[in-house]
């Protein structure tokens, strides 16, 4: 995506100020709920299968092919590198994502690769998928850039009415396939990382901000509707601005040497919050297959004190009660889609 901006808007990408970390909307308080004689097994191993685009792939290794500033280029990997590099024998991932993914790409070919949900739809009947997870969005930014440039009015509908259906199709289409557990995300706020704002005139930011705005509320609306759970991956970019600490060592950049990326600690991080929404939402009995935070700092590379302690991403897991006493429900979800004319 950043290859593209830089073309498009004729600006070399370097390091700058971090910004800072804006409010976002108010949530669906989180609850914990006992579900009485309701069972909801986990896996052994977890069966996830993922859709996606390079957020939800694995990252590029360095070399003369990935020199710097890609991302990857200094070794970093993604969540759906790390989860099953630390209990390979816990987890098995059937990814589908790809880099530069658009929405599009959920329903139809691109650039090469197989429509993602059919691929998903296959997997489920035959039974090789007890989740999935669906995070995408970011590149339909790209995709729409020469109305970014012409009609900001027009970017942001033609953004909206782009990605909302297809998250909702997609998930629909999921839905009939059979019995999985199905998290979805929003998007995420490109805006606020240093490489789309050198790359990026500073007056498109707000046209941006506001289209992926939109989409969110729509795609949260459509989640608390259908007791989806959802990742917040809007408001984990903002994390990405601001230093955390993982036991007891303050990390304080989490970007890839693009700048827009995560690195290790930040896709770990949302690898951690993708588990985190199963078991809030379904109650799923994932927690053990989490990062701890001194697993996160050896992929890292870098130097702790030993023990075992987790960051906390409940903020950022979106669920819902009805989700926990329902277990999602996916003849209700259909009927909802049909209901809402989507």
């Amino acid at each position: 995506m950043l290859k593209t901006l830089r073309q498009f808007f004729g600006r070399s990408t370097r390091r700058v100020r971090k910004p800072r970390r804006r409010g976002t909307p108010g949530r669906t308080p989180l609850g914990v709920e006992t579900l009485g004689d309701r069972v909801l097994l986990s896996a052994t191993p977890l069966r996830l299968a993922v859709l996606g685009d390079s957020l939800s792939a694995p990252y590029p290794p360095p070399g003369p092919n990935n020199p710097p500033p890609n991302y990857g280029s200094a070794g970093d990997l993604s969540w759906v590198q790390q989860l099953p590099n630390l209990d390979g024998h816990r987890i098995v991932l059937h990814d589908e994502a790809f880099p530069g993914a658009t929405s599009n790409s959920l329903l139809q070919s691109e650039a090469g690769h197989a429509a993602q949900v059919p691929a998903a739809v296959d997997l489920i009947a035959r039974h090789q998928v007890d989740a999935l997870v669906l995070l995408i969005g970011a590149n339909d930014v790209d995709k729409d850039l020469p109305l970014l440039a012409t009609d900001a009015a027009g970017f942001v509908s033609t953004f909206v009415s782009t990605v909302v259906p297809k998250v909702e199709t997609a998930a629909a289409t999921v839905a009939a396939a059979g019995h999985v557990k199905l998290v979805i995300g929003n998007v995420p706020d490109v805006t606020v990382t240093p490489g789309f704002r050198v790359a990026v005139p500073k007056a498109a930011t707000p046209v941006v901000e506001q289209a992926i705005t939109l989409a969110n509320e729509q795609i949260a609306a459509f989640a608390a509707a259908h007791d989806l759970p959802l990742v917040d991956t809007f408001d984990l970019t903002h994390l990405l601005n601001r230093p955390v600490n993982l036991g007891g060592v303050t990390i304080t950049n989490l970007y890839s040497p693009d700048f827009f990326h995560p690195n290790t600690v930040g896709q770990a991080l949302l690898g951690n919050t993708i588990l985190e929404a199963f078991h809030e939402g379904y109650d799923l009995n994932v927690r053990s297959l989490r990062l701890s935070d001194q697993q996160i700092l050896n992929e890292a590379r870098v130097a702790h004190h030993r023990g075992r302690s987790y960051f906390d991403v409940k903020p950022f897991v979106v669920s819902t009660e009805d989700a926990r006493e329902h277990g999602c429900d996916f003849a209700r979800i259909l009927e909802g889609h049909e209901h809402h004319g989507r």
